[in-house]
Protein backbone atom coordinates (compact mmCIF):
# COMPACT_ATOMS: atom_id res chain seq x y z
CA UNK A 1 0.00 0.00 0.00
CA UNK A 2 1.53 3.18 -1.00
CA UNK A 3 2.60 6.18 1.82
CA UNK A 4 -0.14 8.28 -0.19
CA UNK A 5 -2.98 5.65 0.47
CA UNK A 6 -2.18 5.01 3.77
CA UNK A 7 -1.92 8.96 4.89
CA UNK A 8 -5.65 9.18 3.09
CA UNK A 9 -6.66 6.51 5.11
CA UNK A 10 -5.84 8.07 8.08
CA UNK A 11 -7.30 11.27 7.20
CA UNK A 12 -10.55 9.54 6.15
CA UNK A 13 -10.39 8.15 9.81
CA UNK A 14 -10.01 11.51 11.53
CA UNK A 15 -12.88 13.50 9.41
CA UNK A 16 -15.43 10.52 9.89
CA UNK A 17 -14.50 10.92 13.82
CA UNK A 18 -14.47 14.83 13.45
CA UNK A 19 -17.97 14.88 11.91
CA UNK A 20 -19.29 12.15 13.94
CA UNK A 21 -18.05 14.61 16.75
CA UNK A 22 -20.63 17.33 15.63
CA UNK A 23 -16.96 19.16 13.64
CA UNK A 24 -18.43 21.05 10.44
CA UNK A 25 -16.03 21.21 7.67
CA UNK A 26 -16.32 24.60 6.09
CA UNK A 27 -12.95 24.34 3.80
CA UNK A 28 -10.17 22.99 2.10
CA UNK A 29 -6.89 24.36 1.15
CA UNK A 30 -4.35 22.80 -1.65
CA UNK A 31 -1.21 24.77 -0.80
CA UNK A 32 -2.32 27.54 -3.12
CA UNK A 33 -6.14 28.40 -2.77
CA UNK A 34 -9.12 27.57 -0.69
CA UNK A 35 -11.53 25.66 -2.39
CA UNK A 36 -14.61 27.87 -1.08
CA UNK A 37 -17.02 27.44 1.35
CA UNK A 38 -19.57 27.07 -1.31
CA UNK A 39 -17.97 24.55 -3.10
CA UNK A 40 -16.74 23.09 0.02
CA UNK A 41 -20.44 22.29 1.57
CA UNK A 42 -21.24 20.60 -2.12
CA UNK A 43 -18.18 18.61 -2.43
CA UNK A 44 -18.01 14.48 -1.79
CA UNK A 45 -14.93 13.29 0.85
CA UNK A 46 -12.87 12.12 -1.98
CA UNK A 47 -13.42 15.52 -3.49
CA UNK A 48 -12.08 17.15 -0.13
CA UNK A 49 -9.15 14.47 -0.06
CA UNK A 50 -7.84 15.35 -3.58
CA UNK A 51 -8.00 18.98 -3.18
CA UNK A 52 -6.21 18.81 0.37
CA UNK A 53 -3.83 16.21 -0.92
CA UNK A 54 -3.08 18.15 -4.46
CA UNK A 55 0.49 18.86 -3.57
CA UNK A 56 2.99 18.35 -0.44
CA UNK A 57 1.09 20.86 2.09
CA UNK A 58 -2.66 21.00 2.66
CA UNK A 59 -5.10 22.09 5.47
CA UNK A 60 -8.81 20.91 6.23
CA UNK A 61 -10.83 23.51 7.97
CA UNK A 62 -13.62 23.00 10.80
CA UNK A 63 -16.17 24.42 12.68
CA UNK A 64 -16.08 22.29 16.26
CA UNK A 65 -18.88 21.65 18.15
CA UNK A 66 -18.95 25.04 19.90
CA UNK A 67 -18.81 27.56 16.52
CA UNK A 68 -14.58 27.58 16.74
CA UNK A 69 -12.51 27.57 13.58
CA UNK A 70 -10.51 24.25 13.89
CA UNK A 71 -8.00 23.79 11.07
CA UNK A 72 -5.44 20.74 10.30
CA UNK A 73 -2.93 21.51 8.86
CA UNK A 74 -1.44 18.45 6.32
CA UNK A 75 2.03 17.37 5.02
CA UNK A 76 2.35 14.63 2.80
CA UNK A 77 5.24 12.40 1.73
CA UNK A 78 6.34 11.59 5.54
CA UNK A 79 4.47 8.69 7.53
CA UNK A 80 0.80 8.27 7.89
CA UNK A 81 0.48 9.27 11.25
CA UNK A 82 2.59 12.32 10.29
CA UNK A 83 0.34 13.83 7.89
CA UNK A 84 -1.33 16.29 10.54
CA UNK A 85 1.49 18.18 10.88
CA UNK A 86 0.05 20.77 13.08
CA UNK A 87 -3.31 21.91 14.01
CA UNK A 88 -4.41 25.44 15.01
CA UNK A 89 -7.63 26.73 16.64
CA UNK A 90 -9.29 29.84 18.70
CA UNK A 91 -7.67 28.68 21.89
CA UNK A 92 -5.85 26.08 23.74
CA UNK A 93 -9.40 24.15 25.18
CA UNK A 94 -10.43 24.37 21.05
CA UNK A 95 -7.34 22.72 20.22
CA UNK A 96 -7.33 20.01 23.20
CA UNK A 97 -10.89 19.04 22.29
CA UNK A 98 -9.82 18.08 18.37
CA UNK A 99 -6.26 16.60 19.90
CA UNK A 100 -8.69 14.20 21.79
CA UNK A 101 -10.40 12.93 18.81
CA UNK A 102 -7.09 12.77 16.60
CA UNK A 103 -4.56 11.72 18.73
CA UNK A 104 -5.70 8.19 19.27
CA UNK A 105 -6.22 7.90 14.96
CA UNK A 106 -2.83 8.66 14.28
CA UNK A 107 -1.16 6.79 16.95
CA UNK A 108 -2.92 3.72 15.81
CA UNK A 109 -1.35 4.69 12.50
CA UNK A 110 1.74 4.73 13.92
CA UNK A 111 1.20 1.34 15.84
CA UNK A 112 0.00 -0.39 12.67
CA UNK A 113 3.05 0.27 10.52
CA UNK A 114 5.53 -0.80 13.32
Amino acid sequence: MSNNLKEAQVLIAVMETLHASGYRLVNVFDSEEWMGRDATAEATRDEILEWAMASDMGAIRYLDTHGERFTLHLVFGNSPWEVIADISGKDHETIERGNRLIIPITDKAEAALR
